[in-house]
């Protein structure tokens, strides 16, 4: 099979084609017929054409709506020609496929011509129509024609990059652990306001012109911009204000020695004659001019538009830097005219990835504040502006995926709200009800109810310098009015009005009685807290925004006013909506009236209000007149109609052949933009603007002189045209007052605010659907909600049945064997939160039940290996130090490897590392089983079972971690008290296999139980965070970094030196004590059982009293019962040594991982839980054999017993110094690891000579086209 060519290649290939065939058809069609050639000329113009300025295609679609014709020739106009085939054109067939396809050719000169003079040309070009069809023959030139391949249109890098963007599903997309919102960011910086250029225009003072300085004169310019007739300068209320505000802060400019003294004797209007000046003068610009700041604009649109997200395109909602100038405010704030100062890169933090390019500073010889690399939060750039120390962000667009997973989950909590409305409303109704002397319960309630039904926002306090914008705690009785006979219990009505955000004015009449009963209650509540209170006074004196909070927190996690909002303005529009059986027989439009009036409604619920514009005042105007002249023609149709039946047509007026007066109209506008584009100085271009704008004026004026004779008719028409003519403009009519009435309704209410943040947009989605509307006349196309909505996936393969599992389609070990066999990425799986049922619950009990038999079969190993000591030490002649150097191995590798084994269980799985862990532990044991040597048990029994058994040991303990927060201690502690239920009854069952069938049978049956347990273990357990993404063992150096992982490791380091000693040595110490072999391994399985036991209370006891002091008393305790072990020499003694030991040695098993948790959180805790274990694999190598030499050397082993029990005194000091005030939480130091803003080193500041940073420029738009072209 040949090589694939690239596709670069093969569009050359089709390019040079399309070449041949061109100059082919040409060649042909000169000898043929013309039409060939003149439709090859109109595809060229056409093709022109397209990429032509906006404005052009812009007056021709005007022309076209406008014109009197009709309208069928103006869909054939954006038929692109068709495709021809690959290779050189074949002949068409003869007779009518010929004709047929010079008919084409000519309906594409007929298209053409149609541009140029609608009217005037109109029959000529159907007689050449008609004449060309009649003259054409069966030609090879007509089928080349036909069949030439149209040219494959181009993208720009602007359209591209949005089809890149657009191609990413994020709801489809695994999840990030919960509060993590990206792993890689990637930006170009933000763009700050270009530098001030002075006019040199004097401002006036007492009628002489002051000359002022460039920062004197820009703070000036920003005044003398501000509309006059605007809500600012426009407003008798706000102009004081304002007026008041910017004279202050311009005399801090101008300083103390100036000229200028009082505001009134300024005069800005030189000022803002040159502002319209350089205001005329840009809409005169020509099309040069234009062009090339469109591509200024489309080249920082490119450089600074986007951010390259965990390898996705995502848009940015806005780059550029907040411009200085004068502070507007909504309505009539407090600080509207304060002076908005320039903003400098040296008060910008910027947020991006550790391992991502520092975007460059865009202004020369400064440095960005900081550098930030943290996770947790969605904005890229912050700082602070000045005039409310507010802090601003660039945030990424809506459209982004950030904006889309924060309205799901926003609308899930809307979802959990409805669930438990009915205990939230028995709570407030409750508390409404109460004693009347109880008043901080009563306006508790009260609060509440005026937050579920009235959708009131929750407030708080403001400063004198604030808006005094009200919610429901900061409510004052002035802002209520008890309507006549309302004091007298005779009416419940109340009119409510006060500011809300934004100023918006809330002004709302409420009848409480609509309510019922609670709503009578509620009313009487109201007017008793507003009694014998001044009007300024808070009505609910007794509560504030936190308690508040607080107490809905404590109803349902993360519940807060705006999910009541949420909630409320869901449940209203569901309510308001019509069904499809009410809209049966209405026209789409109708239809959407009726959607837009169940959406006023939950506007009017969230008062949720806007500023009527002169644009739409304007707007208005211009339908009412479009309105009236549409019913005087429908008189007139009428009129006319009577007099065609009454064979009075003549009377009837015709319409002008108005051909010239639109070829006039049109040289008219050419030679004004022909004048535009020859003008050179600044008269030439003010005088082509005066030329355009009469043009267009006389070109307005013919449109309006078209309307008002479009009902007229060329020849005489019948009364049937009449009547069908007449019909059409009674639907036009009735079309048009729809939409004015839908307009005029909702001027005043801001319908998209409710639409795209709090009504539930799969409500919307699912009425379009059952009522047959389109969605995108509900949702703008640029609407975020237009792709919302994901549609669960079919389970035909396997990457859908692996999305399934995610998804809980499927049951769940199913997807465990997949993470395993590599067919599904662990960290594909998305995080469980804290507050789900499974966290402490349901799912995590499985995951302990199963990590505790994970714990048994791996740690009963190295505890019932002192059952084969004394069998070792027969069949291989070997000292008992020697022996004791196999298990000290396994031990010792079971720290040792927790180095890498708990990074390498954040990276790949827990799972995986419990399988493969298994695996090598269970061929060690075969292996073991066919030693001749010792030395092959060293590297079998000792270091294969040591390494597997660490890398399941760290993942199970690791796990449960993860699943247990309240419950903690006491899951840790049944986990890892499997490894003494693995000791108690695994001593016993490996005792009776080597009585039954010898040691070598004994431990291959041992193989095959280990490796099959584990493996079906690992395909249950499951992770709660998703895997890290990049695997680094450098990384865990920096948990050494802290004061009490240290001492943690260290104490880990000292225990282990005698832990191990009396599992190794109890058996074949009460042999050499006369206690006897059988003893001794009943009394080691009785430690085993103990420390089991010991676990679990002390872990349960932990979660009481606290796990680090009850880690300090089993240590303790454990110190003090190595050193009564030197004195034991019964049956009795040891056997309580045995068990004292096995409880609190057990605690302190169970609660090493528990305090790390604490202490460093639980996002990596396999890897600190590995790290900590690491501590024990000096000890666990060297315990063994150092107990082996001090008996071979003093014939004793008590001075190894005495050993120990220092080692372990040792450890307890250690941890009783350990104080989790000086704790690092690793969870942050992972996912938000955040610069100290006063850090000056080199990764955080930028070079401040060439503007540069650290890394080099980004390169977000070039991976983004290369992916695009990829």
């Amino acid at each position: 099979m040949p090589p694939r060519k690239p596709a670069a290649t093969l569009k050359r290939k089709r390019q040079e084609e399309s070449e041949d065939e061109s100059e082919e058809s040409s060649s042909e069609s000169s000898v043929g017929s013309n039409d060939s050639g003149d439709s090859d000329k109109d595809s060229d113009d056409d093709s022109g054409s397209d990429s032509g300025s906006d404005n052009d295609s812009d007056d021709n679609d005007s022309a076209d709506s406008d014109d009197g014709s009709e309208s069928e020739e103006s869909g054939d106009e954006d038929e692109p020609p068709k495709k021809g085939a690959k290779g050189k054109a074949k002949a068409a067939p003869k007779g009518k496929a010929a004709a047929k396809t010079t008919k084409k050719a000519a309906k594409a000169v007929k298209k053409k011509t149609a541009k140029v003079s609608r009217t005037a040309k109109a029959s000529d070009k159907k007689a050449k129509s008609k004449k060309d069809s009649k003259k054409s023959k069966p030609s090879k030139s007509s089928s080349a024609e036909s069949s030439k391949p149209r040219k494959l249109k181009s993208m720009k890098k602007l359209d591209r990059l949005e089809e890149a963007r657009k191609a990413y599903k994020w709801w489809e997309a695994p999840k990030h652990a919960h509060g993590v919102n990206w792993k890689y960011l990637e930006h170009a910086g933000i763009v700050f306001a270009p530098d001030y250029v002075p006019h040199g225009i004097p401002v006036k003072y007492d009628g002489k012109p002051i000359k002022l300085t460039p920062p004197q004169e820009e703070v000036a310019t920003f005044y003398a911009a501000m509309p006059l007739d605007g809500p600012q300068l426009g407003n008798a209320t706000t102009k004081p204000v304002f007026d008041r505000n910017f004279f202050e802060d311009f005399l801090e400019v101008l300083g103390h020695d100036h000229a200028i003294k009082k505001f009134d004797k300024l005069d800005f209007s030189d000022i803002r004659e040159h502002l319209d000046l350089q205001r005329n003068l840009k809409k005169v610009a020509t099309d040069e001019e234009k062009q090339m700041r469109k591509e200024v604009k489309e080249a920082a649109v490119l450089k600074h538009g986007y951010a390259l997200i965990d390898g996705r395109l995502e848009k940015m909602g806005n780059y550029n830097m907040e411009p200085p100038g004068l502070f507007r405010g909504r309505g009539a704030h407090p600080k509207t005219g304060k002076l908005k100062k320039r903003c400098f890169p040296e008060s910008v933090m910027i947020n991006v990835s550790e391992d991502a390019c520092v975007p460059i500073c865009t202004m020369p010889g400064h440095s960005w504040e900081s550098v930030r690399h943290d996770p947790t939060v969605t904005w890229l750039c912050g700082w602070t502006e000045n005039v409310q120390s507010q802090n601003k962000y660039v945030m990424l667009a809506a459209s982004s995926s950030f904006k889309g997973q924060s309205d799901m989950e926003k609308y899930a909590k809307a979802i959990t709200l409805k669930k438990n409305i009915h205990k939230i409303r028995a709570d407030y109704e409750a508390k409404i009800r109460s004693s009347p002397k109880d008043v901080a319960a009563r306006q508790l309630g009260v609060a509440m109810w005026v937050i579920d039904k009235l959708a009131l926002r929750v407030g708080g306090e403001k400063g004198d310098d604030e808006a005094d914008t009200v919610g429901c705690c900061s409510l004052r009785v002035e802002h209520f009015t008890f309507l006549d006979g309302a004091r007298d219990g005779e009416n419940f009505e109340i009119e409510l009005e006060f500011l809300g955000k934004d100023s918006m004015l809330f002004k709302q009449r409420i009848n409480f009685a609509d309510y019922g009963d609670l709503g009578k209650q509620v009313f009487q509540c109201l007017k008793a807290f507003c009694s014998h209170k001044k009007p300024t006074e808070d009505v609910f004196d007794t509560l504030d925004p936190p308690k508040l909070n607080a107490h809905l927190s404590s109803l349902m996690k993360g519940l807060t006013a705006k999910v009541f909002r949420t909630f409320n303005a869901s449940v209203t529009l569901e309510k308001e909506l019509p069904t499809a059986e009410e809209l049966a027989g209405l026209s789409v439009q109708e239809k959407v009236v009726r959607y837009n009036a169940a959406n006023r409604q939950v506007a009017i619920l969230c008062n949720h209000q806007r500023t009527v514009s002169k644009a739409t005042e304007t707007m208005f105007e211009t339908l009412q007149e479009r309105l009236q002249i549409l019913l005087t023609q429908r008189d007139e149709l009428a009129a006319w109609k009577d007099l065609a039946k009454k064979n009075k047509g003549g009377k009837i007026p015709l319409a002008d052949d108005d051909g010239d007066v639109a070829d006039r109209i049109r040289a008219q506008l050419q030679a004004s933009e022909a004048q535009r584009e020859r003008a050179r100085t600044n008269d030439e271009k003010l005088a082509a603007a005066q030329a355009i704008e009469a043009a267009k004026t006389a070109e307005k004026n013919d449109k309006k002189r078209k309307l008002l004779q479009k009902h007229y008719f060329k020849s005489e028409p019948s009364a049937d045209a009449i009547e069908n003519r007449l019909e059409k403009w009674k639907e036009a009519i009735r079309k048009l007052e729809v939409d004015i009435r839908n307009r005029d309704e909702n001027k005043e209410v801001a319908l998209g605010t409710s639409k795209i943040n709090y009504m539930d947009p799969r409500i919307s989605v699912a009425w379009c659907k059952r009522c047959e509307v389109p969605i995108d006349k509900i949702f703008a196309p640029t609407s975020p909600h237009t792709r919302v909505v994901p549609v669960p996936p079919s389970m035909t393969r396997t990457s859908d049945l692996c999305h399934g599992v995610l998804h809980g389609h499927v049951l769940h070990p199913f997807s465990q064997l997949f993470v395993l066999l590599g067919i599904m990425k662990d960290s594909e799986q998305p995080t469980i939160p804290d507050d789900d049922p499974n966290v402490d619950g349901g799912y995590a009990w499985l995951i302990l039940v199963t990590s505790f038999f994970t714990i048994v079969l791996i740690s009963s190993i190295f505890y019932y290996f002192g059952v084969f000591v004394p069998v070792y030490v027969d069949e291989f002649g070997a000292s008992q130090s020697s022996v004791a150097w196999v298990g000290s191995i396994g031990v010792c590798f079971l720290a040792f490897i927790g180095i890498w084994a708990g990074t390498l269980a954040d990276y790949f799985g827990n799972q995986r590392l419990i399988f493969f862990g298994g695996m090598f532990l269970a061929f060690g044991l075969f292996f073991a089983s066919l030693a001749q040597d010792l030395w092959v048990l060293y590297l079998t029994q000792g270091l294969m079972v040591g390494i597997g058994g660490c890398l399941g040991y760290t993942s199970a303990v690791g796990v449960v971690s993860q699943w247990f927060i309240k419950k903690r201690g006491l899951a840790v502690g049944v986990t890892v008290a499997g490894s003494g239920l693995g000791q108690f009854a695994m001593s016993l069952v490996t005792k009776k296999f080597m009585s039954l069938f010898g040691w070598r049978r004994t431990l291959q049956y041992l193989s095959a139980l280990h490796g099959v347990g584990l493996i079906v273990c690992a395909c249950i357990i499951r992770r709660r965070f998703p895997t890290k993404p990049t695997l680094s063992f450098q990384s865990s150096l920096k948990y050494f970094q802290d004061r009490n992982f240290c001492l943690l490791f260290s104490m880990q380091v000292c225990n282990s030196l005698g832990f191990y000693m009396p599992s190794t040595f109890i058996v074949i110490y009460c042999i050499k004590k006369g206690i006897g072999s059988g003893e001794g391994v009943l009394i080691l399985s009785l430690m085993g059982a103990s420390s089991a036991f010991g676990r679990v209370t002390m872990g349960t006891a932990a979660d009481y009293i606290g796990k680090l002091n009850m880690l300090r008393i089993c240590m303790t305790v454990s110190a003090a019962s190595m050193f009564a072990w030197s004195g034991c020499t019964t049956f009795g003694s040891v056997l309580a040594f045995a068990i004292v030991y096995g409880i609190f040695s057990g605690g302190y098993i169970s609660l090493t991982p528990s305090v790390s948790a604490d202490l460093f959180g639980v996002k990596s805790i396999s890897t600190i839980v590995g790290l900590v274990y690491s501590g024990t694999a000096v000890g666990n190598l060297l315990c063994g054999p150092i107990g082996g030499f001090f008996y071979d050397a003093y014939d004793s082993y008590v001075p190894a017993i005495i050993f120990a029990a220092c080692c372990w005194t040792l450890g307890a000091t250690l941890v009783f110094f350990t104080d989790p005030k000086y704790s690092t939480s690793f969870d942050d130091y992972d996912t938000a690891a955040v610069a100290d803003p006063s850090d000056k080193s080199d990764k955080a500041l930028v070079d401040a000579e060439d503007g540069g940073g650290v890394g080099g420029e980004s390169k977000v738009s070039d991976v983004a086209i290369e992916l695009v072209e990829q």
